[in-house]
């Protein structure tokens, strides 16, 4: 294989982990947060950094909302602070580092883990979504003539093509009935016959895979043991300390065709790892439960645990869909909140708002604000915000926070914020203090 398409290679065997430690909440906390990234940002963040961090995730999921920046970019700068955006572009589609499929949900995943990946094409060419393969099929050629106009003039948005047949009369006026334009480009792009090369003001730009990768996909994906361990380096890479439970929640099985849906399947797995000295075994005082972390990050936990306060004071808000707080029940017990998206909600069913993003203090989620970005104006918009749980900022706080809403103005370009509801009424005279001096 060439560069960035080699097959996954498992980690040599290593020696026996060392003896469980104890550790403290906040040391907990803080060694979560060193692991996503979340901590010191650099000054002057370029494309070496947003690839580094992508590799320390593991992924960005790529989303459509777009209440202000969409999430993925959100994901970058909750970590780096203000960035240029085309760099993100340039790794995915010009540098090839990257490439688009589903780990978490639909993601950029880093080009080197293209191979096991690859299962998911080779798993749908054996079993094709029904009424997906049953259109093309009524649409004779349909497939032949997208795949020859791909090849004879190159990459196509769904706006490229000319003289394909219309949605067949049975199917019109049904809900969930796509164009056949649409199902065959995502039929060969399910099946591998094509990848999406690029991206236009968002919308998918498709190409013949062998146009796309570096190198041609293999024939085979690696194994099912393979994959599985994959998914937990990732997931013990990207969240530092997770439970047994946790293997499955981070890179979801279903996307790499396993099964780790049973405890004893994971807790069989974790042995493993631990035999092969790749996984250590940690305590948090005052729990019974057993927590795992790589060995590989042992340097940086050691690191953490002798810092006389371990908690930075590094404050950020986090999309919705942060690699951070992706799961909610893991969410609700390592910081205490029960928190979700609430933009497919009906308005008066919403408690914190449309896009609600989490404020991260000293390694606790602390409150939120809802913004919206009135691009043409020049106005973030908070539509609500609030500090729960009983947290009273101080004036650290307060000044990280200024810090922090500037660099998000400057972010999307705006210039000022207008704000809506707040509380409690401290942060409210503080906002609206905050938008008097911009």
């Amino acid at each position: 294989m060439g560069r960035g398409t080699g097959a996954y290679s498992p980690q040599p065997t290593m020696p026996s982990p060392p003896t469980s430690i104890t550790l403290t909440k906040d040391q907990q906390l803080a060694f979560i947060l060193e692991c996503q990234g979340l901590g010191k940002r650099p000054r002057r963040p370029g494309k070496a950094d947003i690839s580094a961090l992508i590799d320390r995730l593991g992924y960005l999921q790529i989303d459509t909302i777009q209440a202000v920046r969409r999430s993925q970019y959100l994901v970058l700068w909750s970590r780096l602070g203000s960035y240029n955006v085309e760099l993100l572009h340039q790794l995915a589609y010009k540098d090839r580092a990257l490439f688009e499929g589903y780990s978490h949900m639909l993601s950029y995943i880093p080009m080197a883990h293209f191979p096991l990946f690859w299962i998911r094409h080779l798993e749908y060419r054996k079993k094709p979504h029904p009424w997906m393969e049953r259109m093309v099929k009524e649409l004779k050629g349909l497939e032949g003539d997208v795949l020859c106009q791909i090849k004879e003039r190159g990459a196509h948005t769904s706006r490229g093509f000319s003289g394909l047949p219309d949605i067949p009369d049975k199917y019109r006026g049904v809900t969930w009935a796509w164009r056949p334009l649409r199902v065959a480009l995502e039929h060969l792009w399910n099946r591998g016959e094509l990848l999406i090369s690029d991206r236009d003001n968002f919308t998918r730009v498709y190409d013949l895979t062998e146009r796309v990768l570096p190198s041609p996909p293999p024939e085979s994906a690696p194994s099912e043991d393979e994959r599985k361990r994959y998914i937990a380096r990732t997931t013990l890479k990207a969240w530092g300390l997770i439970t047994e439970r946790d293997l499955a929640q981070y890179v979801l099985p279903r996307a790499l065709y396993v099964k780790l849906s049973n405890s004893r399947i994971r807790e069989k797995l974790l042995r493993e790892m631990i035999d092969r000295g790749e996984v250590g075994t940690a305590q948090m005082e005052g729990m019974e439960e057993t927590f795992y972390y790589l060995t590989d990050l042992k340097p940086q936990l050691d690191a953490v645990l002798r810092r006389r306060k371990p908690l930075p004071d590094f404050l950020t808000l986090l999309s919705p869909f942060d690699n951070l707080i992706c799961d909610r029940r893991r969410t609700k017990r390592v910081f205490g909140v029960d928190y979700a998206l609430e933009a497919y909600k009906p308005p008066q069913q919403r408690l914190r708002g449309y896009f609600a993003m989490p404020i991260l203090w000293r390694g606790r989620l602390v409150g939120y604000i809802d913004p919206r970005l009135e691009r043409k104006r020049g106005v973030i918009r908070v539509d609500n915000a609030e500090l729960e749980g009983g947290f009273k900022g101080d004036d650290a706080f307060y000044s990280h926070l200024a810090k922090i809403l500037r660099d998000f103005l400057g972010f999307h370009g705006a210039e000022r914020i207008e704000v809506g509801r707040a509380k409690p009424p401290s942060l409210k005279r503080w906002l609206s203090e905050f938008k008097d001096k911009m």
